[in-house]
């Protein structure tokens, strides 16, 4: 494999690095993309108008060939800074990667090998782990064996309409997409949980998909994250992100409800367990839950919701 890319001189991977505000982990993280044993990278960085030290530590490695930087002018928030460095992927594979995440060593080898050695497969998806401030301990979330499936099973596991062992998640940092076969009208939402649709349209379009062993993205969990913090705007959010799905999935023909609505369901319930912690008071869970259930009744389909829930939580709910 490597024998092919000497000989051809170019890239074959572009890595998407969006930065705001990160200036205690970037140099981890471009530190963990150079120091790959795959070395035909290609890395944009989109710096979204930081305002601590993050531009001057990206500059560093403005002297880098590979080394591609933007400067956006004003804050226009991940998702649209995602978008900027996907209209500019020129080589075969792209991935993304969060300026707080890093990658184990071999991490894109594994991948773009696995890729070239099977070009019906669209994307590769390797394993997460798990990491928090303050500790040296590792949690392993998802773990793969070496495995390809069909893009339709992939939604199954990504939306957990059924129990797997080996359930995909819908985190944008442990995979890397194909580009000719890739949706090029796929686009990240500046909204909340935009990782959330972007793999779920990503996978809809896949043929197959290929899961990685023993090779991993480190997702860096930080106490200021979303994760720990709630506001009504995570859930509009989410509503606002599901429409957009369904009109998607609709468009290209896609749409299959129980997929959809296992989606919904497993992406509903992170987002109240995230309110639940970030909240104890009673009266305010009680208010977003008040919001959501608004929201569903006056964005969704009751109708299809009710008849995809299992009668037996709908039983639970009443007594």
């Amino acid at each position: 494999v490597k024998g092919r890319f000497m000989m051809n001189n170019k890239y074959l991977l572009t890595v998407i690095i969006p930065v705001y505000n990160t200036e205690k982990y970037i140099k981890r993280c471009i530190d963990s993309i150079l120091n790959q044993s795959f070395k035909y990278i290609k890395i944009i960085i989109i710096n979204d108008n930081s305002t601590d030290r993050s531009s001057s530590i990206i500059h560093k490695f403005s002297s880098y060939e590979q080394v591609k930087i933007i400067e956006n002018s004003y804050n226009i928030g991940q998702g649209e800074s995602r978008n900027i460095g996907l209209n500019l992927v020129d080589t075969d594979y792209f991935c993304f990667l969060d300026s707080d995440d890093w990658v184990d060593t071999q991490a894109y080898e594994t991948a773009v090998k696995a890729l070239e050695e099977n070009p019906i497969c669209d994307i590769a998806i390797f394993g997460i782990k798990t990491e928090y401030e303050n500790s040296s301990c590792s949690t392993l979330r998802y773990d793969y064996n070496n495995n390809i499936i069909d893009g339709d099973f992939a939604i199954n596991l990504l939306s957990r309409e059924t129990s797997q062992d080996t359930p995909i998640s819908a985190l944008i940092g442990n995979k890397v997409f194909r580009n000719s076969s890739f949706d090029k009208t796929i686009k990240f939402s500046n909204l909340t949980y935009e990782d959330t649709i972007f793999s779920y349209k990503a996978l809809s379009k896949c043929k197959k998909v290929i899961l990685l062993p023993k090779t991993y993205l480190h997702y860096y969990q930080r106490e200021s994250s979303i994760m720990h913090s709630f506001s009504y705007k995570y859930i509009d959010d989410l509503i606002d992100n599901f429409v957009d799905l369904k009109d998607y999935l609709c468009e290209i023909s896609s749409f299959n409800t129980k997929q959809y609505y296992s989606y919904f369901d497993k992406c509903c319930s992170s987002m109240l367990n995230s309110m639940l912690i970030s909240t104890q008071n009673a009266s305010e869970q009680k208010e977003y839950i008040n919001h959501l259930c608004s929201q569903v009744i006056s964005r969704m389909s009751i109708k299809d919701l009710i008849n995809y829930l299992d009668i037996n939580r709908i039983r639970k709910l009443l007594y």
